[in-house]
């Protein structure tokens, strides 16, 4: 799961590593991840991503950014 998460026009991105077992089991997280920003942060935006093995690591390829912060697991 991959989020990219913005609060007062700054933007970050947070992932976890370890995969979900299924595609859906990362649906359903996000989708309680997405409930517990929205009423952390009411003014918030962003988005979340559930990528396979190979999007997360095409995703870490390219990226850019010099600091990320991972989801403890």
């Amino acid at each position: 799961m991959v989020i990219l998460f913005c609060l007062m026009g700054e933007c970050q991105t947070i992932y976890q590593e370890k995969g979900f077992e299924t595609y859906q089991g990362c649906l359903e997280e996000s989708a309680k991840t997405s409930q517990l920003f929205h009423m952390k942060f009411p003014n918030s935006q962003g988005e979340i991503y559930c990528l396979n093995q190979e999007q997360f690591n095409n995703y870490l390829n390219s990226t850019e950014e010099m600091m990320k912060e991972k989801i403890s697991t």
